[in-house]
């Protein structure tokens, strides 16, 4: 009751519905209290109208004069004696307001159509057309013809009996149209439509019982119309009215299965009564009209389905172009992910090019240093060949061996050839381990830098982890010992170059950990240590990487892999290299990237990789 009292509409329908009880019952079955409901519902709908529509009143306006044309007619009739002194004749003046009513309702209807779907629809409207086709074949038959073919009655007569039926199908017509197009059905809306629906069957039954003689006035059938005026006003009073007149979301209009259902009866009932007379031997009076409705309901579903296949052409283009459109992007989301790799990689040969040519710098010492004592050791060597070729002109002149003996010996013994024959061997060596220091060093850095790509291809995973080493030596060989653990493995069917920076990353992410932890615990000059270990782990390959730094909090662990997130000083990381490393193992791959950390006694990471990758088609057809 208290939801009652709270709901205007609520309370309405329950006033209005125990005084429509009483009239209906008998003791209050009299003109005036009709009259009184119909009155009523006229300003409960200029009422709701001016509370819930305040944007969009004129639909509601021409309800309640339609209403208004329907208590108007009610009064002319039942009070017909009254005013004009005589038995109520068909037709009479009461016709017009009942008449005029139509055009009111329809209107409404009408523009509710266009404020709630303001764009054209051609589908609900041939929806609505196959539905008016199919009942108004039933109403001609039933309802019209016999007024139509009836000799006895006048023309006025005929056509104000024929133009009752005619005004229910547009109004029917109406009501379906509103009902099949887009948007939320709300409340209000199911109050419109069995209130149309109430009206449409109590006319329907007065025009049968008029056409048989059989109407009785104030009996059950004013029911119908009670429904209507209470339904109607029910639903200005509704609060959904507010949002029931705006414009709805334009969508396709889709064939459900109540749609369906509905088009489909309402296509069957011409040539159903066809068949029905058939059965039951019925001669109709009508056979063109119903040959006419098949003919113009198989038309009409014709266009229905060739709208429907052009709507599945455009679906389809849109899905084509949908489907480019998003290959397109992915293409370009590659290649960013590329760009922003290879971006990543530089930044980290750009952090690391002092170390590397601190590197290079030292083997580069020694070959310099050899060079110079080579110089030196060529200016003695040739004094000594001049002194050779001098004492072999000597010896050709006829000079004593014995003199040229002592000259040579003292040529010998002045360029220190003993020394010469020992050192100069040792300096090629020293100069050539040099260069292929020097060569090492940069050959790996070639091959870590090397642009990435999208191609995936067996590779040797113990070579780029020693790549990788040398090239990030120089990040921790002077805080931490290196011990490697490098298992046979097969070849590792992957990207080497996006697998090098995910490793880079990690031993370089090592050296920061044992350098924090030694910022820690007050002893910089103690080296930690970091292991680098491979083995084959059943279908996998498994890569740790083990450092003894300060370990990883648990409020940071959650969030190492997020984009951006870091705990290190501006400078010194920009956050994306973990996050990167488990883009490239996880989906680029179909590995995995985890780590196992103990605050103060370090962290390690484990890098899986599956030896070969199977190809999707492979894998489906699998």
């Amino acid at each position: 009751m208290s939801r009652t009292l709270r709901q205007p509409w609520l309370l309405y329908i329950a006033a209005v519905s125990a005084v429509a009880i009483v009239y209906l019952a008998g003791p209050l079955n009299e003109g005036p209290v009709f009259n009184l409901i119909g009155a009523s519902a006229v300003v409960a709908t200029i009422v709701g109208a001016r509370r819930n529509s305040p944007e969009h009143r004129l639909p509601w306006y021409l309800f309640a004069l339609a209403q208004a044309l329907f208590v108007g007619g009610d009064v002319l009739s039942y009070n017909y004696t009254r005013f004009f002194g005589g038995e109520l004749p068909f037709p009479s003046v009461a016709d017009a307001p009942y008449l005029a009513l139509y055009p009111m309702l329809i209107g409404g209807m009408v523009l509710l159509v266009r404020q709630r779907n303001p764009g054209r629809d051609v589908a609900s409207l041939i929806d609505s057309l196959i539905v008016a086709v199919g009942v108004g074949t039933i109403s001609w038959i039933y309802l019209m013809a016999p007024y139509a073919h009836d000799e006895t009655l006048a023309l006025p007569t005929k056509l104000i009996s024929i133009a009752y039926p005619v005004m229910d199908l547009v109004v029917f017509v109406a009501a379906v149209r509103l009902a099949v197009g887009a948007g939320r059905r709300e409340s209000v809306f199911r109050l419109l439509f069995f209130g149309t629906v109430a009206v449409l069957i109590a006319d329907a039954i007065y025009g049968w019982q008029i056409l048989h003689d059989t109407y009785v006035q104030g009996s059950l059938l004013d029911a119908g119309w009670i429904a209507f005026y209470v339904l109607f006003g029910a639903a200005a009073l509704h609060p959904s009215a507010r949002q029931f007149s705006q414009p709805q979301p334009a969508t396709s209009t889709r064939l459900t299965p109540s749609r369906l259902a509905l088009l489909a009866g309402a296509t069957l009932l011409a040539p159903g009564v066809q068949l029905a007379q058939a059965v039951f031997h019925q001669k109709s009076s009508v056979p063109a009209v119903t040959g006419a409705a098949s003919i113009v309901l198989f038309t009409l579903v014709v266009l229905r389905m060739a709208g429907l296949v052009r709507a599945q052409e455009a679906s389809t283009r849109r899905e084509r172009t949908l489907r480019e459109e998003t290959e397109r992007l992915m293409a370009e989301r590659e290649q960013m992910e590329l760009e922003l790799r290879l971006a990543q990689k530089l930044e980290a040969v750009g952090q690391l090019a002092a170390g590397m040519a601190h590197e290079i710098n030292t083997p580069i010492q020694f070959v310099g240093d050899t060079v110079g004592f080579l110089d030196d050791a060529f200016t003695d060597v040739q004094g000594l060949v001049d002194e050779y070729r001098a004492a072999l002109a000597a010896a050709v002149d006829g000079q004593p061996p014995g003199e040229l003996a002592r000259k040579i010996a003292a040529a010998e013994e002045t360029a220190d050839l003993e020394y010469l024959q020992e050192r100069i061997p040792q300096a090629f060596k020293r100069a050539s381990d040099g260069l292929e220091r020097v060569s090492t060093i940069v050959r790996a850095m070639r091959e870590f830098a090397h642009p990435p790509t999208t191609e995936m291809a067996p590779a040797d995973l113990n070579a780029a982890i020693e790549n990788t080493l040398i090239v990030s030596a120089n990040e921790y060989k002077y805080l931490a010992d290196l011990e490697t653990d490098l298992a046979e493995l097969p070849p590792v069917d992957c990207n080497i170059g996006d697998i090098s920076q995910v490793l880079l990353n990690l031993i370089v992410n090592a050296s920061h950990a044992i350098a924090d932890a030694a910022g820690v615990t007050g002893a910089p000059d103690e080296k930690g240590t970091i292991r680098v270990s491979t083995r084959v782990d059943g279908d996998d390959v498994l890569v740790t990487v083990a450092d003894s730094g300060c370990g990883i909090p648990d409020d940071v662990g959650t969030r190492i892999f997020d984009p951006f997130f870091t705990t290190k000083e501006v400078g010194r990381g920009t956050g994306q290299g973990l996050a990167i490393s488990r883009t490239i193992v996880n989906d680029k791959h179909g590995g995995s990237l985890t780590f196992q950390t103990a605050p103060g006694e370090g962290t390690t990471f484990e890098l899986r990789l599956p030896v070969s990758r199977m190809d999707e088609p492979a894998a489906l057809a699998a």
